[in-house]
This record gives structure tokens, C-alpha cells and sequence, in this order.
């Protein structure tokens, strides 16, 4: 058993899909604090402001606290944003598109955590949580049912018994944009 601490380069990534590679989307950045541009491996929303649905944004809590509770999620950044968090370019539809892997029923992802890693989280859900210091999402505990955004599909079986390290999973579909859901 052996513990494993997470740094800020710990990231969510896809895992694998379904049907062949995992499906990318290209998606265009919404304005956001410089502090919350979106970097590789962060899973993300889409902005849900009146003038910016159709943008996408770090998922995270208004607050910063655990767990995310977004139901507009559509993925997790495939490269990091060049961009200062300005409406800088975002008149033309074409600049500041981000690469995103699609969180669509056939793609899984590999999800950070700081739980205990044992072989009956899998078929379990969790919450997604933000850790402000680190600034990556990772996986946790969940306080009640309302709260899973995460169905955990596996797990490494050299890990088990480990404190942190990667869980295999995939994002619940109440908690995913019909916009990138479906194939």
C-alpha cells in the first residue's frame, strides 16, 4: 500500500472509448478571471449566462467548495488556452476554440482521487470536486445522491489499497449537456 499525493499537474484525461478513439468537440471559450482559464485536463462546462450559452468554462462551484454540481458538463479539456480570460476575439465564432474529449455515454475518463482505492468503488458513483490549491478536478465521496457526477468503471488493479492515485469512470448523464451527450 503506498500513498500518492497529487500535484497541479495531475489531470483528468480520456481513458478510452466505446467505439474506437474518444470523440473531440471543438468548443469556444467563454470569458473567465485570468485565475480560471481553462488548462489541459480540466473538466468543462458550458457557460450558462444568456449571452455566452453556447461557450464553454471551467466547471467549477460559485463558491470553490466541493462537489460540482453542474448538469451543462460537456468534457475535459484535450489542450490548455492560450487566452488572458478577455472577450478578446470572441465576436468571430471561429477564435478561441478549445479541443475538448466529449463526456458522451461511450467515452471514459481517468479521474484523479485522494480516497483509499478499493475494488467496490467500481459500479459506485461520486462527486467531482475542485481543489482551488492544486487547480484539478479530482473525485471523491459523495454526501448524497444528488451530488454523483462521476460512475466509476474501474479501477487499477495494482493500486488497490492505495491512498490517491486514478480511478477509471465515466460522468453520469444528468450531469452532461444534451449537446454533446448524444453520438
Amino acid at each position: 500500500m503506498a500513498d500518492f499525493t497529487h500535484s497541479s499537474r495531475s489531470a483528468v484525461t480520456a481513458y478510452r472509448a466505446g467505439k474506437g478513439s474518444p470523440r473531440i468537440v471543438n468548443l469556444q471559450e467563454s470569458t473567465a478571471a485570468s485565475t480560471a482559464v481553462i488548462a489541459f485536463g480540466q473538466v468543462v462546462s458550458f457557460d450558462l449566462t444568456d449571452t455566452a450559452a453556447h461557450r464553454i468554462v471551467r466547471c467549477s462551484t460559485g463558491s470553490g467548495a466541493a462537489p460540482i454540481l453542474s448538469t451543462s458538463i460537456c468534457g475535459v479539456s484535450a489542450e490548455a488556452s492560450t487566452s488572458d480570460g478577455s472577450t478578446t476575439g470572441l465576436s468571430n465564432a471561429a477564435n478561441r476554440r478549445l479541443s475538448v474529449y466529449a463526456a458522451d455515454p461511450d467515452t471514459e475518463f481517468r479521474f484523479p482521487t485522494k480516497l483509499v482505492l478499493t475494488s467496490t468503488l467500481v459500479g459506485t458513483g461520486l462527486e467531482l470536486s475542485w481543489d482551488s490549491t492544486l487547480s484539478i478536478h479530482h473525485v471523491s465521496a459523495n454526501s448524497t445522491a444528488g451530488d454523483l457526477r462521476v460512475y466509476i468503471t474501474g479501477i487499477d488493479p495494482a493500486t488497490v489499497g492505495d491512498t490517491g492515485g486514478y480511478l477509471f469512470g465515466r460522468f453520469f448523464s444528468t450531469a452532461v449537456s444534451p449537446a454533446v451527450a448524444a453520438r
